[in-house]
């Protein structure tokens, strides 16, 4: 693995670990059920099929933007789950290598407080 990808890993898991510690002062537990919606880039239509093929559990949406360079941004979310942290950063960590394996950019996650 390329010194830039676990760059861009660590910075990821660290946003993550940081995410679960806000959630958890704001009054989430192990046991609060939690949406985390998640996003990845792309510019290849090639890589959006790639991505919906691994992540077929997903409800995935596609918008994109601009004309001659189109910009594609792909959606989803985990569905209300409880999570530990361990395991949302495991989650976390396996979108991001789907997401280059499929030549997509994880671009991040997030969930409201309950």
């Amino acid at each position: 693995m390329s010194t830039d990808f676990e760059d861009f890993r660590m910075s990821h898991l660290m946003r993550t670990a940081e995410v679960w510690k806000q959630l958890v002062s704001l009054g989430a537990t192990e046991e609060s059920l939690l949406d985390f919606d998640f996003t990845f880039i792309t510019v290849s239509k090639g890589a959006i099929d790639a991505l919906q093929s691994e992540l077929s559990d997903y409800s995935l949406s596609v918008s994109s933007e601009g004309f001659l360079k189109k910009k594609f941004t792909i959606s989803g979310s985990s569905g209300a789950i409880a999570w530990t942290e361990a395991q949302l950063l495991k989650w976390v960590d396996y979108l991001i290598q789907v997401g280059t394996d499929s030549g997509c950019e994880f671009n991040g996650c997030g969930a409201s407080a309950p």
